[in-house]
């Protein structure tokens, strides 16, 4: 395998822009805990950044091979599904869900830069397996 076998994309993407237009197929199905959720979303309310999003586009779906549950939870989050327990620092939210935010927090979840890297067609079977096997840690 070479650098030419290789056609991976990198933009920040809005998370709005993100769930709004793209279709996205998730590969996995995991549960978290509200409060590991919650968590997540205090992350991002504090301005820890979260990890990037790594979408495969090289066939005919975008699919979303890392980053899945992250995008499931701010979905969730975002419309309302659940309400913030567990929180270490912001506890003042706890029990808030996002219709109840300060309008300071609502701003950050709304204008959320999320770093996307997509693996774009052009890339070749081989250089895709070999991404795919290293993003999931399997070095």
């Amino acid at each position: 395998m070479t650098r030419k076998d290789l056609e991976i994309r990198t933009n920040y993407v809005s998370l709005n822009t993100l769930l709004s237009r793209e279709k996205l197929v998730f590969e996995t199905e995991t549960v978290l805990s509200v409060a590991a959720a919650s968590r997540l979303i205090e992350s991002i309310l504090i301005d820890i950044p979260i990890g990037p999003i790594w979408i495969d586009r090289t066939g005919d779906q975008a699919i979303v091979i890392d980053g899945a549950r992250r995008l499931r939870i701010l979905t969730s989050f975002l419309n309302d599904e659940f309400a913030l327990s567990g929180l270490e620092c912001l506890t003042s939210c706890a029990g808030r869900k996002k219709s109840l935010l300060d309008p300071h927090f609502l701003r950050k979840l709304e204008e959320l830069e999320v770093l996307v890297h997509s693996i774009e067609k052009g890339t070749s079977t081989e250089a895709k397996e070999l991404i795919v096997k290293r993003i999931k840690g399997d070095l």
